[in-house]
């Protein structure tokens, strides 16, 4: 098979892939574009989904924020809403607390595993204690 016949098979293969694309009932669910936009991290470049994944499990230990009445909702749109809404989040208990110490040198109560950001950065504990780790990085 010569180069232009070579060609023409290859130009007929994607106009059939095309026309298969193209009549598929293909209806994106609710941030799905979100979810492939590229985003820079620790000098990496990575989908704005795997970017949000490992944010949440950062702060809630989860890859999927369960509300109070036991929905879930992806990481994808949680820190996108972060990013648009801040202010919504400030009651929210967002953030996993498990180390033992951690929640005594805040005041935190044992009885469970997260917190608002209004509980621990509104702290005065917790001003005490970043200044103590500033105190130690820099000895």
């Amino acid at each position: 098979m010569n180069i232009s016949m070579k060609i023409i098979v290859k130009i007929t293969s994607l106009l059939a892939l095309a026309l298969m694309i193209s009549s598929c009932d293909f209806e994106p669910r609710q941030g799905d574009y979100l979810r492939t936009l590229p985003v820079q991290d620790s000098g990496r470049v990575k989908p704005f989904d795997s970017f949000s994944r490992e944010t949440l499990e950062l702060l809630y230990g989860k890859a999927k924020f369960k509300k109070k009445d036991g929905t879930s909702e992806p990481a994808h749109l949680i820190v996108m809403s972060f990013i648009l809404s801040p202010e919504s989040w400030v009651n929210a208990e967002i953030f996993e607390v498990t180390h033992l110490e951690v929640r005594n040198r805040l005041n935190l109560t044992q009885d469970r595993k997260h917190y608002s950001g209004e509980e621990i950065f509104k702290n005065e504990a917790f001003k005490n204690l970043m200044q103590e780790l500033a105190d130690k990085r820099e000895s």
